[in-house]
């Protein structure tokens, strides 16, 4: 490892601490209002969630939001996830919620 790599990590660990404290709170707040749904299967503690429908991704990307939906080789299924990360807005996040909750499973 090169000496200004390490440096810039190291310096960067408030930076790094910071965006974890804003994503673990990004991932409870979704949590708290989606973990009640059968389709979607959610952690509270990991900012990856899954559909059970592959009607999701369709219906989402209609009202702006785009999410990953692929096919692993060995599945007949599509593999539909949303991503949060650490910079999605309280805004962005009511707005994927209160589609996900109007989307009739």
């Amino acid at each position: 490892m090169s000496p200004s790599f390490l440096e810039a990590f190291v310096n960067g660990e408030q930076i790094y601490q910071k965006q974890l404290k804003k994503l673990q709170e990004k991932c409870g707040y979704v949590y708290e209002k989606l973990n009640h749904l059968s389709a979607v299967k959610i952690s509270k503690n990991y900012p990856v969630f899954f559909f059970d429908t592959n009607k999701i991704a369709d219906y989402l990307y209609k009202n702006n939001v785009l999410i990953t939906s692929f096919y692993y080789p060995a599945s007949a299924e599509k593999i539909n996830r949303i991503v949060l990360n650490a910079n999605h807005t309280k805004k962005q996040l009511d707005s994927l919620i209160d589609c996900i909750l109007q989307f009739k499973i």
